[in-house]
């Protein structure tokens, strides 16, 4: 099936964007329905094991099922399961009326159960169907929009329970009301999203789910950046469901507002998310921009430290606001780049493996909870305070272990300051696979502006004539290696075995340089060597380009 660019025209990607908005409203108005509903009657004292919980409740289905649902996800089409889900989603919503109808603790918790499991099925053909409704480079830009979507709904859907709660006093039968009428319209929406194939995968359902996950996480971690992306997204979850946790207690502790005043706390987080992912979208353009990453984490380090100095609301509110903007630059290229990284065949099982991960970093962030309130008495404010530090030291390891965040972010940030570029002919470059390319370029702005249009990162060797003093600094931050080709055409040998292990383990190598021989040169000795096919020509912004894939 030919792949949509994103436009407002795109109805399926419209209607899932709805979809999910609506999904993740009743996700968040149920849930906190029901956490309010149970500080209610059984205690104010009861807080932090209430919340403890409805998290651990809301969590466990997401370790069980995910491997389930990653399967499902790949053997049949994802836009059935979205359809499936939310028609399962007006029967569980139905159930959660009679527990609250009933006043039952344990009723109730069995209604977030199934609603998590329903969930925990969604997820997967839910970021897995993006790839199959939009056009590649839309990747970015499609998730900024889901994002927005999700975090809208968690906005709307915290003050709407806030609100309600406290306008109708003991109307918690009558809200859930709510949740019913909520999920039929996202079922009616959901049938408007189109079909699409399943993925092809045979792969059966297998009880030993835990073995199934161990093997996903074995097959990405060969490749470092998508198992960096994976764990940086659970690690994001464990901070924001820790921080969304501990707004309660740190709205009464340190703002002295009711417990309803403090859930209102995250719309300003989610408010950040949203209008953060857009921002990280747009800057993204038609690329998976993995530099901004770290200025998420940056950020989210700095205002969960802020939290602690502060006691005035306007400071706590430009602070939340910020954190969550921070943390939509965070999530947003890793759900994109994981999108785009993981094979077909495999998506909804690498997708599957990021929802496991994320729900057990919201296990730990209960866990972290129960243990800061109840065995060590740390305050709320002092328990935020720690986990920045802890994102801090996090951010500071990627910043050591994977320098390419900040080479590609200042390429970026380099290139815009040229002006833009024209990136018409840079799709000949595979997004898989080994490859080479010779660039006849006369200056380190044209490397750059190759650069720039790619989203796999190109190793560079150039002539040593195109660095000087004033640019030295950026070929050293970039990497680029060089050589001299005054008194010969070919490249030194030190550089060669340098090219021959880059191509060896599947990197894209650019020569950079106004001698055509070199290019040449190269070709001879690695096509000899078997490394790589024949070559063959295509052109970028009017620079010779020779191109061997291998």
């Amino acid at each position: 099936m030919k792949k949509k660019k994103i436009k407002v025209n795109n109805k399926s990607f419209l209607y899932l964007n709805i979809t999910q908005f609506l999904g993740a409203l009743n996700d968040n108005f149920f849930k906190w329905l029901l956490i309010f509903f149970l500080i209610e009657h059984l205690g104010i004292d009861k807080e932090s094991t209430i919340i403890t919980m409805t998290t651990a409740v809301f969590v466990i289905p997401f370790l069980l099922f995910s491997d389930v649902a990653g399967v499902l996800a790949d053997r049949i089409s994802k836009a059935r399961i979205v359809k499936q889900v939310k028609l399962a989603e007006i029967i569980i919503m139905t159930i959660g009326f009679m527990g609250f109808l009933l006043k039952s603790e344990y009723f109730l918790y069995t209604t977030l159960f199934l609603m998590s499991t329903q969930s925990a099925v969604f997820a997967p053909a839910k970021y897995g169907i993006i790839p199959e409704l939009v056009d590649e480079k839309a990747l970015s830009k499609a998730n900024s929009l889901l994002a927005m979507m999700t975090f809208s709904a968690i906005i709307f859907g915290t003050a709407c329970v806030s609100f309600l709660v406290k306008s109708i006093d003991g109307g918690f039968v009558y809200l859930s009301i709510i949740c019913i009428v909520v999920a039929c319209i996202g079922y009616a929406t959901s049938l408007k999203i189109e079909n699409t194939p399943s993925a092809g995968s045979d792969k059966k359902i297998s009880p030993w789910f835990l073995l199934e996950i161990c093997r996903t996480l074995r097959i990405t971690s060969k490749d470092r950046y998508l198992l960096t992306a994976v764990l940086g997204l659970s690690f994001f979850w464990l901070i924001g469901a820790f921080l969304q946790m501990q707004l309660i207690p740190f709205g009464r502790e340190v703002l002295g507002v009711s417990k309803e005043t403090s859930g209102l706390l995250f719309m300003l987080v989610s408010l950040g998310i949203a209008i953060g992912s857009l921002l990280a979208g747009i800057l993204s353009g038609t690329l998976i921009e993995f530099g901004i990453v770290p200025i998420g984490a940056t950020g989210i380090t700095f205002c969960m430290l802020g939290l602690y100095f502060t006691q005035s609301i306007f400071a706590v509110g430009i602070l939340l606001f910020g954190l969550g903007a921070s943390a939509g630059f965070f999530t947003l290229p890793l759900n994109a780049f994981i999108q785009w990284k993981a094979p077909k065949k495999k998506r909804g099982e690498i997708l599957a493996l990021v929802n496991f991960l994320n729900f057990v970093g919201i296990l730990c962030a209960a866990g972290l909870i129960f243990l800061y309130g109840n065995l060590f008495d740390w305050s709320a404010k002092s328990s935020l305070a720690i986990a920045g530090l802890l994102t801090g030291l996090l951010s500071l390891i990627a910043f050591v272990m994977l320098p390419d965040f900040i080479i590609r972010l200042a390429v970026l940030c380099t290139t815009k300051l040229m002006g833009k570029t024209n990136s018409k002919n840079a799709k000949i470059i595979p997004s898989n696979g080994s490859a080479i390319i010779y660039c006849e370029c006369s200056s380190l702005k044209e490397i750059l502006k190759i650069i720039s249009t790619q989203q796999r990162r190109i190793h560079f060797i150039s002539e040593k004539k195109f660095c000087n003093r004033g640019n030295k600094w950026l070929f050293k931050l970039i990497k680029i290696m060089l050589f001299s080709s005054k008194t010969s055409c070919k490249i030194p040998e030190e550089n060669m075995v340098k090219i021959r292990k880059l191509i060896n383990a599947g990197y894209i190598v650019g020569i950079a340089s106004e001698n055509t021989s070199i290019a040449k040169s190269i070709q001879s000795i690695l096509h000899e060597e078997k490394i790589i096919p024949p070559a063959f020509k295509a052109q970028i912004k009017s620079k010779k380009v020779i191109f061997y894939n291998s």
